[in-house]
């Protein structure tokens, strides 16, 4: 049977027929001014060690083709739902056919067809030309450079190398697992495992539909509204289609999607709870125990302090800003309500893929299983990271002169991602604010401190003002040697101490060895319902301005009409999902044996077997204006890669070009 339904995805269909086309007819100029091929400079050439494509030329050419034909280049997808960016999702079998056709016809051949005239001219068939560049992938064999030597200057180390020669060893041994712990000669891993059953998904609209009813009655009971009204405004919000179905499905659709990484966020607050009573349970447990769990206690009731103090005061209390642009406004409702708004902290909870999922249509039970880990304010390699730990990592985006600042600024800058760098300056800031000033003393509340220091600065401090603030607050978070010392002593310092003790806690095979339950739930705030009976009785929308109005694509601005908290009676909700966090240990220990048998534990060795096998790299490089700089690149490049035989493909003109986001900077990427 054929049924007719609404997509769940909001992809927005791509049609790139009139830019492969345009592709194609420049590639037919390339080749009739003999520029593809054949002369000196051409776009595609044949050396004795390297296939060269100049793509710069041919990408930078295509965009600033169809900037200055603008009106001729329709969009290739569509513009639902405010899509500024898209791939290559088509809407139907036809499309996705048809796009492969035209990538074959205007691209493939052409350049097939160029190829072969490159091999001619070098009197060779294109197998001989691909067979002359391919080279054995022993080449690459780290053991052909000699002994690896860390200390040599980073230029002069061959990039492509890998240790192909050296076998690595291997041990096989059979495991059970178990919820109580072994002795401590049997245990040979412990993991924690997170349950997480949400009740009433399957229900979710018609909850929604029968909170929104209760809301309009109340109007009739007060007198505002006629029965008449009431019996009119029931029949919109019980119609399939329409606006106010839309929101509500909207507001499904947030909480099914979103609401889970939400719930995670909350259950890795709890894993550190899970954790603290773990501390002061053990028997055995001394100073050291005793002091780290003060610190977990006073880090999570801090957290917990943050959570509630975003939905204390209305949205135009928390708009804040940052940078030199006074057009970007952050609101840190928004900002907290999302489920990595924890992500910056050092030591935390992490939800660690996912080990199984469950649904009990008959129950309305959707149940995630998933591992848990615990953060421990390791060193960071990504983003800008050159291996410190978490912490100072973080911390330098509060100190903005420092040279790791200005480096991960410029990064920012350079590649378009100036704002959401901004973003997560003003997210540390906050977050590090509660969190960590006078971490070590627990009756300090930083809400009051933080509405007179940090909140105005933020929201009508100048620029030079807001850089002064993270620093003084960096400086009081981190602070000098010679002040290191009794009730002053350093953020990283404390972590540090705060560490050692997990670890040390962790490897104990009998701790953590309980079960831990929370139950919870998931509201949807009735903040979101329309107040005015004009709106609601006379033009039918039963949502705020804000929800009405929002576009589809910034859905997760709803995540601030959600909370996740202790399950209790409230009044101005609108909706609940019953939620249930379970957290318990698995013990891995090693295999039962008849007496007398010893373990057997298998041991081998895994190889490379990559003699028959054949290599070539393809390797980026830069194309320089400055013939200065073209000799430096060159000079690198012999450096780090001379000998090998590669395809290189030329780039360089979109760092000097368009801008980041434009419509150029698209059509230079797409065609590249």
């Amino acid at each position: 049977m054929s049924t007719l339904r609404e997509r769940q995805h909001h992809l927005a269909p791509v049609n790139y027929s009139r830019l492969l086309e345009t592709i194609g007819q420049h590639l037919q100029r390339l080749q009739q001014d003999k520029r593809l091929v054949g002369t000196e400079g051409a776009i595609l050439q044949l050396g004795r060690q390297r296939l060269s494509f100049n793509l710069d030329e041919i990408a930078w050419e295509i965009a600033r083709e169809v900037a200055n034909q603008t009106e001729n280049f329709p969009y290739p997808f569509e513009n639902s739902y405010g899509t500024s960016y898209a791939s290559v999702h088509f809407a139907d079998d036809k499309a996705r056919s048809q796009f492969r056709s035209q990538l074959e016809q205007h691209i493939m051949q052409p350049l097939h067809e160029a190829f072969n005239e490159v091999c001619r001219r070098h009197k060779q068939t294109p197998e001989q030309c691909a067979n002359n560049l391919l080279q054995p992938l022993s080449t690459f064999s780290i053991e052909r450079f000699g002994q690896f030597d860390p200390q040599k200057p980073p230029e002069t180390i061959n990039n492509l190398r890998y240790p192909l020669e050296k076998p690595t060893a291997v041990q096989r041994r059979r495991l059970h697992f178990q919820k109580q712990p072994g002795l401590a000669t049997e245990t040979r891993l412990k993991g924690h495992k997170l349950t997480i059953d949400v009740q009433g998904i399957s229900a979710l609209k018609d909850n929604i539909q029968e909170g929104i009813k209760t809301h309009l009655e109340t109007y009739r009971d007060s007198g505002q509204a006629e029965e008449e009204e009431l019996k009119e405004a029931l029949a919109f919000l019980k119609q399939e289609e329409g606006p106010v179905a839309e929101r509500i499905g909207l507001l499904c659709e947030t909480i099914t999607d979103e609401a889970l990484a939400r719930i995670q966020r909350t259950a890795r607050l709890h894993y550190l709870a899970y954790i603290r009573e773990s501390l002061i349970s053990d028997p055995k447990a001394g100073e050291p125990e005793r002091r780290a769990a003060r610190l977990l206690q006073t880090l999570i009731g801090r957290l917990r302090a943050l959570e509630a103090y975003i939905q204390r005061h209305p949205d135009s209390h928390y708009i804040v800003s940052y940078g030199t642009s006074s057009q970007q406004r952050l609101n840190l409702r928004d900002l907290f309500s999302r489920a990595d708004a924890f992500d910056p902290l050092p030591i935390f909870g992490e939800v660690a893929g996912q080990l199984g999922e469950i649904i009990n249509e008959q129950q309305g039970l959707k149940r995630f299983i998933h591992g848990l880990r615990l953060k421990l304010n390791g060193n960071v390699h990504v983003h800008g990271g050159e291996g410190e730990p978490s912490f100072d990592f973080h911390l330098a985006l509060l100190q903005p002169g420092s040279p790791a600042f200005k480096r991960r600024r410029q990064e920012a800058e350079s590649n378009g991602t100036l704002e959401a760098f901004y973003t997560r300056i003003i997210r540390v800031a906050v977050l590090y604010f509660f969190a960590f000033k006078r971490w070590e003393d627990p009756t300090y509340q930083p809400e009051h401190d933080f509405e007179q220091e940090l909140l105005p600065i933020l929201r009508a401090g100048s620029q030079e003002e807001k850089e002064a603030t993270l620093q003084r607050l960096a400086a009081e978070l981190e602070p000098p040697e010679a002040q290191d010392q009794g009730f002053n002593k350093s953020t990283s310092a404390l972590l540090q101490e705060l560490r050692t003790t997990l670890v040390a806690s962790l490897k104990k095979s009998a701790n953590q060895s309980r079960t831990y339950r929370a139950d919870l739930v998931v509201s949807l705030s009735a903040s979101v319902l329309a107040r005015d009976p004009e709106r609601i009785f006379v033009h039918h929308q039963f949502f705020n301005e804000e929800i009405s109005s929002l576009e589809r694509e910034r859905r997760r601005e709803l995540l601030k009409y959600i909370s996740i908290e202790e399950a209790s009676i409230s009044s101005h909700v609108l909706c609940k999902l019953d939620v249930s966090l379970q957290i318990e240990p698995l013990y891995f220990l090693k295999r039962e044996h008849t007496e007398g048998e010893a373990e057997t534990i298998s041991s081998y060795h895994m190889s490379y077997d990559y003699h028959q096998l054949q290599a070539l790299p393809i390797i980026f490089l830069p194309i320089e204006a400055e013939q200065q700089q073209q000799l430096r690149s060159k000079e690198l490049f012999q450096k780090r890669f001379g000998g090998l035989k590669y395809i290189a493909l030329g780039y360089g003109s979109h760092y000097k070009g368009a801008a980041v986001r434009s419509e150029g900077a698209f059509v230079y990427r797409f065609t590249y």
